[in-house]
């Protein structure tokens, strides 16, 4: 995202290389990664890219390993700082020295738990 740009009207591809051969994890999904040049796609080989596809759920891959998280659709009316919420408890799951599979999976099911509240008014 560009600071001061309104999401959707960013324009022109962007290299993160450096960044993102710093980072274990990145979580994104397919609009920003369109956003990337071929050398910080590159450097995404060497990361767990957590491709999130909103109430679908989330595609990990790491290295030429795939696999897709499904998630359980929450009807929530308000969404806004999910993907947060899903990245903080993956951290902190994968810190915890839990796969990053195991610690996708609590995260997501972590961010439904949360979105469920906002449904019966506790969030």
């Amino acid at each position: 995202r560009e600071p001061g740009v309104i999401s959707g009207q960013e324009w022109g591809k962007i290299n993160l290389a450096p960044l993102v051969a710093r980072a274990t994890a990145i979580k994104a999904s397919e609009r920003e990664l369109a956003r990337l040049d071929d050398e910080s796609m590159e450097a995404l080989g060497g990361t767990i890219l957590l491709l999130t596809e909103g109430s679908k759920g989330v595609e990990i891959r790491v290295g030429g390993d795939t696999r897709f998280i499904a998630a359980r659709p929450v009807d929530s009316p308000n969404t806004v700082g999910a993907g947060d919420i899903f990245l903080a408890s993956f951290v902190y799951h994968f810190l915890q020295h839990e796969s990053y599979v195991d610690a996708c999976e609590k995260a997501m099911r972590v961010t439904e738990d949360i979105l469920a509240e906002r449904i019966d008014g506790r969030g």
